[in-house]
């Protein structure tokens, strides 16, 4: 007779915390940085459309930031993920399983972006 984890011990595994930690800390730096950055831009001088210009010119910086720092981020993974199925498969099937992995997380995130992005304000979902 087989013992059944609770479900909590199913779902709590070392990737998935480590996932919601960096989540967290992600949405927290987003959530501090928006509330601190029009004060900030005041006690600097700027008001009016330079407050605006500057403030966009601002989220725009941290989203291209966390694209660059996440792709290089991945670069380890991908990496030691690569030396790994080249050492069991070759190197050629080594390269095409990362590049298949690689593609799929890439459409996933781009199909998750349009989803984020192709809404409007007054969107209601059906259920």
């Amino acid at each position: 007779m087989s013992v059944s984890k609770p479900a909590w011990r199913v779902v709590l595994q070392p990737a998935v915390i480590v996932g919601a930690l960096g989540y967290f800390v992600d949405i927290y730096g987003l959530i501090l940085f928006s509330i601190l950055r029009i004060p900030s831009l005041k006690a600097l001088g700027y008001g009016g459309q330079q407050l605006v210009d500057y403030g966009i010119l601002l989220l725009n910086c941290q989203m291209v930031g966390g694209v660059v720092w996440g792709v290089l981020g991945d670069r380890i993974p991908i990496t030691l993920g690569f030396d790994f199925a080249k050492g069991q498969l070759g190197i050629i099937p080594g390269a095409a399983i990362v590049g298949v992995i690689c593609l799929g997380v890439a459409l996933f995130a781009l199909a998750g972006l349009e989803e984020t992005h192709g809404k409007d304000f007054d969107y209601h979902e059906v259920t």
